[in-house]
Order: C-alpha cells, then structure tokens, then sequence
C-alpha cells in the first residue's frame, strides 16, 4: 500500500509543474483599444530589456488582451505597434519581482511609423487579486540607513510587519533579528534567496554567527509578500520574504566599499559606566562587486565578496553576592557559608554597582566580542535563446565571533558556514506558456562551545576529570557558566540542515485567463549534537541556600551518552491557481494546495516516543516513527478577489482568505530530537549533594525525566483574512487602507510539567496540590512535551501612504493597531526574553493573554530627499547633489508578567518551575503598578506569594514593557572621477537622537524559595537598540 502511494505520489509530481517558492519574476498584462476605446485584435507587444537585451513578444487576442510571462525584475522598454496606428513606446517600465503589473494602451490614428514616446510615470495599481506584496528595491536598498546591512532588516519597513525586539537570539532559538507579520509567530516566516527556502533549523533567517545576512551589495530587490493567498506558497503558515539578485548586463558596473565606524563618534549608552570612556568599538564592512557579460546579450556573471572585522564591547549588568554575603551575614539573619559552597562563592566578583539590600549586589562589566566573518557570491545568467535560459548562483559564508560571559570568568566561541547553491531553467515553449526548472542545495552549519581559565582548579569540577558544569538560580541571582539560554548548560552544541530542493513549474496565460500548477519536492537532512549537562548542573531556589551548598536539584547527563543525531525528513508539495479578469475593472483567484511530510528519521535508529498513553508508560517504544504523521490530507484552499472602483482605476479594492500549514520539521528536533530514553540518560535529583554531582546520582534514586514531542500530534495551521483599500492620489501618492486578521488552530507549543504532583480540586474549582509528591505516573519525573494544542488569534488595522519615486521627496509611511492573543507563543521555552511559560496543563484558558511578541501600535516609515542644488559655481559643485535618507520606527512595548521564582504551588519536586509560576495580583485595579523608571519598572510590592500549593491570579502578559523609538539617518554626496568612476562619500547615524530603548525588565522574579523579596525585582538592565552610532563609509562605483 505505502509503496503504491509513493508511486502515485511520484508520477502526480512529474505531471504537475510549479515550485514551492515565491516568485523571482514579474508579470505584464494589459489591454489594447482605439481611440473608441475599442479592443485592437492582433496588436504586437515587445517588451525589451536594454540592459540585457532580453526580449519578449505577444500579441492581443480578440478582446485586446495580452499577458507576457516570467520577464526577470528590470526596467524595459514596452513598444506597441498596428496598422493603421501610430506606434507607442513606453520606456524605463519598473518591473518588480513577483508583482503582476498591468499596462493599458490607448493607441492613436496614424501611420505605424510614427512612434509615440512616453517615459513610464507611476504604473496603475494592481488588479490581480492575489498580489498581496510589497517591496523595496532599486536605490532605496543601498540609500536607505541600515544597521549591519542585513538583508531582511528593512522588512519591517513595509505594511503589516513589526519587529519582535524581545525575542532571544541564541543558537537554540536562531540568531538573526526577527519581525511578526500579520499575528504570524516570528519563526512560522518564509525566507527565500532568488526563490530557494533559506529558513535555518530554528525557523529565522540564515544569519551567521555574527548575527547578520550580508550580501546587500549582491540584491536587487526584498520582497514581502505578508499575506500569501496565492496557493503556491506553503511550508510555513507566516509571511514569504524574499531577496531577488542582481544580474549581469551588457555594460561593465562594480563597486568597492568599506563602512567604518569607531568608539571614538560613539554616544554612550544608558547602561554604561559614566566615569569609564565609552566601551571601545572598532569596525569595518569592506567588499566589492564586479559584473558584466562574457557575451553580450547572451552570458553575463556577477560576483561579489564581503569582510566584516569588528572588536566591540558592551555593557553588562550581573547580579552578585555582595561583601556581607560572603560572610554569611543576610538581611533575613546569619547563616553558616559551608566548605563546600565557599570556593563556588569565591568565584563571583564583588559586587561594583548599586546594592538590593538583600544580600546581592550590582557588578558592572565590559563584555569585549571578536567577530571575524567572509562572505562570496557568484552568479551567472545564459540566455541560450529568447525562449531559454538558465541561471546558476552560489553563495558562501562563514564566521566566528568569540566573547565571554558578564562574570568574566568563561569564554565562549560560535562559528558558523553555509553554503547556497541555485540552478534554474525557464523555456517558453509559447508567447502564452512557460516552464521552469529548478535544482537547489543550501547547508547550514553552527556550533557553539565554551572555554574556562587555565587557573579556575580543577577541584571545582562537579565531575572529576571534567570541566566545570554550570550552576543557576530561581532568584535573579546571576550564574556560574552563563546564562540558561545560551550558557555551559546546553553546550557543545551543533546544528547542520541540508536541505535539497527540486520543483518542475507550469504557467499559462491566455488573454485574462491565468493558470499555473506545480509541484516539488525537498529532502531535508538534520545532523544535530547536544551534550546538555554534560558536566552537571546545580539549581538553587535562594542565596541562602546557596550558601549552605544546599541546591534545590541537580541535573547531570549520565557518562556513555551519545547527542549526536541525524534526521531525515521528506517534504512534498503541489498546487494549482487559476485566476480571471471577470471584466477589465474585476478579477478572482481560486488556488488548492496539497503539501504532506514524512515523519523525521534517524539514520542510526536512535529514536524513540511514547505512542500509548503517557500516564500508563513504563518506557518508550523503540525506533520511528517519533511521532504519528498528521499531515496526508493537508489541503489547502485560497481565493482572493479584487474590484477597480469607477472607470480611472484609481481605487482598488481587494480580498483574500486562505488556509496556511505550518510543518512539523527541524525546529521541533532541536531540543527534543535529542533528549529521548534510552538513548539520552539523564539523572535528575531533588535536594542533592553538593558539588560531586555524580556521587548525588548514585546515592540516591534520581527520577527519569522526559522530553517530549506528543506522539499525538495535530497538524497546525492557520486561517488568514484580509482586506484592502488602495487609492491613487494626487501627484503620484499612493494609499492604503486595510484590516487582516489570523487564527491559529493546533499550534505548536511548550508545557514545561505534564507529569505534575496529583491536584485535589477545591469547592471553589481551584487545584490545591498537596505537599506529599504523587505523580499522575509514577514511573518518571518530569515530562516536558512539546503539543499541538494551542490558539491564537490576531486583528489589526493597517494603514499606509507611499510617495512617488520619480519625485526629489519619496517616503513611505505605515500604521497599524493590532492585537494578537494565544495561550503559548512558541515551543521552544526560551524563544522570547519575556516567557513565561504555561504553569499547568490542567487549564490552559489560564493562560490565554497577548501572545508574547504583541504589539499593539507600530508606526514606520523612510524618507529620501535629493537636496536642491545651488544654480551655478563652486557652490553647485559642493553643495549639489546631497542626499538625505532617514528611517524611523516607534512601537508600543511587548507584555511580561513577574514570576515567583519557584515552585510554590508544588508542582513538582525536581523542576523549579520559575518562569511558569505567576503571583497574586493584590492591586486588582492596577493602580501604580507600572512605575516607568528602569531601575524598578514595575512595582514588585502589588503581586504576593499564593497560598502553598496554589497558583497566583495574576494573567499572562499583564504588563507592558517600554516601548521603542528610533530615528536612523544618512546623507550622502557623490562625486564624479571620471565618465566611468564615480566616489560616494557618506555618513551614517544609528539612533539620532540617542534615545535609550529599554528591554523588558530582566528581574522579574519576586521571591527566592525562603519567600524572602528579592531586590532587584522590576530592574532592566539592557536596551533592545544601541547607542547613537556613526558609520563613515567610502564607496568606489563604475
């Protein structure tokens, strides 16, 4: 039966044609009439490319319609010609990536050797009823002030994206800097490189190590597409973003650059020290581009290459033992410090800052960073003939960046590699037919690891013969080893995803009608290592019991384990969309989507899951599948509709609504594709001994703890919704109205305890759980699962107003008031700075609040002016030709709710719990409790401790955050060498105004396990944008 499934499967794929990325080319249409307004049989259209000499045919059917396929994004040359019309030429056409434009001629009486030349002005607004994008190409990419020169980063820019500053950037959770779009989870995005899926195991952008997605220098276009209900998008359920490069042409063009900045221009930050300099900063992004044809309108290349060197610093803000503590003297009385903890103590540095008053203290340090990262593409375009072409891009990155953690005790290191390889074929078998090709392979590789000092003893070792392994507080205590998102508790770790894409794509067109069908096919390889608490881990509840050596639980991974694994997982997609011009003013689209996944192999069988019930197991089953495969009837259906009020087709007005699933892949894998019995052995201990972590494990009987993904899973997907008002206004202005909505069904999502302590319920319905430990299965500890059981749901108005771009003042401009809420925003428990985690399984309506990267006003928008110049002399020559561009962004804060900071309520013995457990709210009205200043955000004097054994009334994500404002500027000058060399002098400031954007406070837990308050609850230590920064940048062009 499989085997005949895999083969129906098969020849479907063969038979259908489309590819599963987004569009890398641009669409023509347009209608053809006389003076009468008449239709014009027959009329022939040739669309050229100067650049390239690319050129296309087509001709008007009966109804004057024409439609030209897959022209590559440019700007072309449109000539329209007919006996007994004068010929028309429409130059410098913007053709965009992905966007159907439409074109209508209106042709004049005359002989045809009379040509009638128009220079393109702004083209009329669309009226295909799924272009559902927006972009920023051409000059604004490279004019436009951006921060490190990523490739997504100007995204937020366009309508319906916002940038989710509170995300964590780890290699657990993806290093690269993230935005939301339309209630979509900041990792359910599509990320695309000339149409090949780049996304990495997390679900971000493929940035490096570094932090960044260079290659700038190489693109021609960023493209998002924020409400995708076209049917051949899929993979993710969030919105498409994708980079179009540039080609090569018939003329010779290159470029040399380098952006430099130093401290020595830098503001200080609001966290830094004012009695020290400001910490030092050296950078430099350097590089250059060459392309050109090897034959002139036939083969063309580019190439490009890109350094960063840079050694910054930061400030960082620990909290320490302060001089008292040391001697055991704490505000809640004496306690004895005990031979075992007093040389871990000895570790902490004193304490140079503020003191909290109890017992710990501020240390202030300057965290020095090494980043080191290259960066190489090559392309090269054939046009064998005006029906075929082939196209070839390869990409290569790699990085390192070392730096140490805010105690100054341990060193860590990432590195990081991938490799982009791209081939396409288009051949046009007709004027009205198009088939495409594509073959594609990209690698990305991380791995993190740390280092300690030569002089830390060997004696400190919680396992002999080992390095040290990491302890960790409940409280807002700092740790030893880093923190728990990234720190010596999860490392070595690394991740490597082949993934090999292949798509066979079909597109026809005849006068209004629009047919596409396809269909791909990607193999996914995942080679993961994870050594977690390799070398033991300690958790104390409070610094009194850290002083006593009295940890709160242990965890340590047993000796003979083996992290390393290697999945493998099939993904198959086909669609089909059909669209109409009902009349010249209305159209529809209609699309079906069929996308199914194989189940994640491991290659050496090291796999195991609990398909029975979990609180009847005793052990898990062997081998695949990890989990059952809910993914064979996912279709996907999308319809759009789009209708031009009144007969100017000024006013646009246009629907959509769509089905979008979100696979199960790599992310799922990253934590627990790892931590599965019996092939990951893990001692878990409450109240061990301390700090032989190995003889604790012996000496008593540690639980079996599990982490899970559910055997059970439910495919997730969303419904999307939107609709949208543009109208051109005068003077070229373009304006747009719109509400777009979103509910997530079967989202994926982390319960930290599904194995929690048995609850008695209360005549009031509220759980009380006892103190004697009973577990719902007593035959483990802790399950943590990764489920399919969770909502969401998103609403917003948007907004937006774009000038033109043929003006000396261009600008876009966009608003949107939104509100998204759920019951978890992620399944990976450290994915946002502000989680909180899902406290009990028994309820989780208890937890439905704004989801976590909520935001509910966002205000964004760039400028461009080209100076007036000075009429005559050397003033025209100084003062001429400046230009000044600016970015702005201003959004509201995204929510928190403090902790307790330890397991109050009882539900477990050996997990803490701190992030899951929220206090008594005991100011209901909400009065004073947001105070505003970053020393005490909030006041920690409104929440208290629940009863023992209960939870706290307080809901998720009650508070909000600071909010973010920023202002980026440049000013650039260019100065002819030459006829063919021209300089570009330019200045860059990051944060104009120097406006300190704070983080969401990072002491939000109240109490430590002795129920003591801890001081430096509601204090923020960081700000999510840096100082004001200038850049100084030197390029060379030809």
């Amino acid at each position: 039966m499989l085997k005949s499934r895999i083969t129906l499967v098969t020849s479907f794929l063969l038979l259908l044609a489309r590819l599963l990325s987004a569009q890398t080319t641009s669409h023509l249409e347009g209608m053809v009439t006389d003076p009468s307004a008449l239709a014009v049989q027959g009329a022939e259209i040739r669309v050229q490319d100067p650049a390239t000499g690319l050129s296309r045919t087509a001709s008007t059917d009966e109804n004057g319609w024409f439609r030209v396929l897959s022209l590559p994004p440019g700007l072309y040359d449109i000539q329209v010609q007919h006996s007994g019309f004068r010929t028309e030429v429409r130059r410098a056409v913007a053709l965009d990536a992905g966007r159907l434009v439409r074109l209508d001629f209106r042709l004049q009486v005359g002989e045809q050797k009379d040509t009638v030349e128009v220079i393109a002005s702004a083209p009329p607004l669309s009226l295909s009823p799924a272009d559902w994008s927006a972009s920023i190409s051409g000059g604004s990419l490279q004019s436009l002030p951006l921060n490190g020169r990523d490739l997504f980063d100007l995204a937020a820019q366009l309508p319906g994206a916002q940038a989710t500053t509170n995300t964590s950037r780890t290699i657990v959770t993806g290093r690269a800097a993230r935005f939301s779009v339309n209630g979509s989870r900041p990792n359910q995005n599509n990320f695309r490189l000339d149409g090949v899926f780049i996304n990495d195991p997390t679900g971000a952008s493929p940035v490096s190590a570094a932090g960044a997605l260079l290659g700038l220098e190489t693109i021609r276009e960023v493209q998002l597409i924020a409400s995708p209900f076209d049917a051949e998008y899929g993979r993710t359920a969030g919105a498409v973003l994708t980079a179009v490069s540039k080609s090569g042409t018939n003329e010779w063009h290159g470029s040399a650059f380098d952006y430099a900045r130093n401290s020595s221009l830098n503001a200080r930050n609001f966290f830094d020290s004012p009695q020290e300099p400001v910490p030092p900063l050296n950078k430099h992004q350097f590089g250059g581009l060459i392309s050109g044809p090897v034959r002139r309108n036939r083969i063309f290349f580019l190439t490009s290459y890109e350094g960063v060197r840079q050694r910054s610093s930061q400030t960082k803000r620990s909290v320490v033992p302060n001089a008292d503590a040391r001697s055991g003297k704490l505000p809640s009385g004496q306690v004895a410090v005990s031979a075992a903890a007093a040389p871990y103590l000895a570790l902490y540095p004193l304490p140079n800052g503020r003191d909290y008053g109890d017992g710990t203290g501020e240390f202030i340090s300057v965290v020095k960073t090494s980043t080191r990262e290259d960066l190489l593409t090559g392309k090269a375009d054939w046009a064998r003939s005006d029906s075929l072409r082939f196209s070839s891009r390869y990409t290569f990155d790699q990085a390192r960046v070392e730096w140490p953690e805010p105690l100054l005790i341990f060193d860590f290191s990432e590195k990081s590699r991938y490799h982009i390889v791209h081939n396409h074929a288009d051949f046009f078998a007709s004027p009205y037919t198009v088939y495409s090709i594509r073959a594609a392979f990209s690698r990305i590789w991380n791995f993190q690891d740390s280092s300690q000092p030569a002089t830390l003893p060997d004696s400190l070792s919680f396992i002999p013969g080992r390095p040290f392994g990491f302890i960790t507080f409940t409280s807002s205590l700092s740790g030893l080893g880093g923190d728990r998102l990234s720190g010596r508790y999860l490392l070595p770790r690394r991740h490597m995803l082949n993934d090999f894409q292949f798509s066979h794509t079909l597109a026809h067109a005849r006068g209004p009608y629009s047919l596409r069908a396809g269909a791909a096919f990607d193999r996914v390889q995942f080679n993961q290592l994870s050594d977690t608490t390799a070398n033991g881990s300690y958790t104390f509840s409070s610094l009194a019991d850290f002083l006593r050596g009295q940890p709160a639980s242990g965890t340590v991974m047993l000796p003979g384990v083996d992290t390393a694994r290697g999945w493998r997982q099939n993904i198959f997609a086909a669609f089909i969309q059909y669209e109409s011009r009902l009349t010249p003013r209305a159209g529809f689209s209609l699309g079906l989507r069929y996308e199914t996944y194989s189940t994640p192999k491991e290659v050496n069988g090291k796999a195991a899951s609990f398909p029975g019930d979990i609180y009847t197991s005793t052990g898990p089953s062997i081998g695949s599948p990890l989990f059952r495969n809910p993914s064979r009837r996912n279709l996907a259906p999308r319809a759009g509709f789009s209708y031009a009020l009144g007969s100017t087709g000024r006013t646009v007005v246009r629907a959509g609504a769509g089905i979008f699933y979100d696979l199960i892949g790599s992310r799922e894998l990253i934590i627990a594709g790892v931590r599965m019995p019996p092939f990951f052995r893990r001692a878990s201990m409450n109240r061990p001994a301390f700090p032989n972590i190995l003889e604790a494990a012996a000496a008593s009987k540690p639980e079996t703890n599990l982490d899970l993904l559910d055997y059970h899973l439910v495919q997730p997907y969303t419904l999307q919704y939107q609709l949208q008002i543009e109208h051109r206004l005068a003077g070229g202005l373009a304006s747009q109205l719109g509400y777009a909505a979103s509910r997530g069904v079967h989202l994926m999502g982390f319960i930290p305890e599904v194995n929690p302590n048995r609850p008695q319920i209360l005549p009031s319905g509220e759980l009380f759980f006892p103190e004697t430990l009973n577990r719902l299965n007593p035959a483990f500890g802790t399950i943590a699962m990764r489920r399919s059981q969770f909502d969401s749901s998103y609403h917003s108005l948007q907004a937006s107003l774009t000038g033109p771009a043929a003006r000396r003042l261009r600008f876009q401009l966009k608003y949107a008031w939104s509100k998204s809420l759920d019951n978890c925003s992620s399944s990976i428990y450290t994915d946002f700075v502000n989680a909180s985690g899902v406290p009990t399984m028994f309820n989780y309506r208890a937890n439905r609040g704004r989801s976590d990267f909520d935001m509910r006003h966002v205000l964004a928008g760039n400028f461009s002016w080209t100076l007036p110049a000075p009429a005559a002399g050397f003033a025209k020559s100084a003062l001429g030709g400046w230009e000044l561009h600016v970015t702005l962004q201003a959004q509201s804060g995204t929510p928190f709710n403090p902790t307790v900071g330890f397991d109050r309520a009882r539900l477990s013995g050996t997990r803490t719990n701190d992030l899951s457990q929220r206090p008594v709210l005991l100011r209901p009205s909400g009065e004073g409790i947001i105070v505003g200043d970053p020393r005490r955000w909030f006041d920690p004097e409104a929440f208290g401790l629940p009863p023992a054994g209960m939870l706290g009334n307080l809901g998720r994500n009650t508070l909000e955050g600071p909010g973010l404002a920023a202002i980026d500027a440049a000013a650039h000058k260019k100065f002819r060498l030459s006829e063919r060399f021209t300089a570009v002098l330019r200045l860059e400031c990051f944060n104009l105004t120097n406006h300190p954007n704070f983080q969401i406070p990072s002491a939000r837990t109240l109490f430590d396990s002795s129920a003591n308050r801890t001081g430096s609850a509601g204090q923020i230590t960081s700000t999510t944008t840096p100082s004001r920064q200038i850049q100084l940048v030197l390029r060379l062009e030809y």
